[in-house]
């Protein structure tokens, strides 16, 4: 089955990993985006360097899509403490990664 949101990104088929944290990691991700879907590494909780080794791990893993699910500040039970510069640091590195 092909879909437009196959197009959109570059996947065989309309199936999209959920960016679960802790759980949705450079093998099970790999695995997805392998298989045809999008990959989505769950990665609220990574420090920069985590999501550094995790995304580096996914890469030699596949060369196929995969997405990174960050969760956005401000709307939710896990801004307490939330430090956005740490957000931003993140944003930097995928930017370089693109």
């Amino acid at each position: 089955m092909r879909t437009p949101l196959c197009d959109t990104f570059g996947i065989d088929v309309p199936i999209i990993l959920a960016g679960m944290g802790g759980v949705s990691m450079a093998p099970l991700v790999a695995a997805v985006s392998n298989a045809g879907g999008l990959g989505v590494m769950g990665a609220a909780n990574l420090s920069p360097d985590g999501l550094r080794d995790e995304i580096r791990k996914t890469r030699a893993l596949t060369k196929k899509p995969f997405a990174v699910d960050l969760l956005a500040p401000g709307y939710g039970w896990f801004t307490e403490g939330f430090d956005t510069a740490d957000l931003k640091e993140a944003k930097a590195l995928l930017d370089q990664l693109a």
